[in-house]
């Protein structure tokens, strides 16, 4: 994994509201299946690849991960001081995750390990990640002392 550089990004308002529920689609795409989600947690970010295979992330720092479409949920602790706030999967094995502080993690085992990446911006509180690839992808967050606007994060 390469260096990774942060660039700030325009200034612009920002208002959403973002209400976090868990469903997995039907293979046979005839409707929405609601999922029993094992806690009772803020969830901040949820991803499913597809119909099996979903994490979801909670602002206490933890992650979950389903290979059964959410009938059970195995869970991963990456630092329970730091909230998080994202997560983007771009295959079941690579993942990365943002939250508190400019923090971004990454996984290259389904979540098992999590590694920070370096040159974060601590004056940063990302809520947002896409990865286009491994290498290349966006996390944009607002900064502590401006909490007026969004900065964003490029990731090279």
């Amino acid at each position: 994994m390469q260096n990774f550089k942060i660039k700030p990004s325009l200034i612009i308002p920002f208002f959403a509201l973002v209400q976090v529920m868990i469903f997995s689609d039907k293979i046979s795409a005839q409707g929405w299946t609601a999922v029993d989600f094992p806690n009772q947690e803020k969830l901040t970010g949820v991803q499913f690849l597809h119909p099996d295979t979903g994490y979801v992330i909670s602002g206490s720092g933890k992650i979950y991960r389903t290979f059964d479409g959410g009938k059970i949920w195995e869970n991963f602790e990456i630092d329970s001081l730091i909230q998080l706030e994202d997560l983007h999967f771009i295959s079941t094995d690579t993942g990365f995750v943002c939250g508190q502080s400019g923090v971004i993690f990454y996984t290259d085992d389904a979540g098992y390990n999590w590694k920070p990446l370096p040159n974060r911006d601590t004056t940063i509180w990302l809520f947002d990640i896409e990865m286009l690839d491994s290498k290349i992808g966006i996390s944009i967050g607002m900064q502590k002392e401006r909490e007026t606007g969004i900065s964003g994060v490029g990731l090279q």
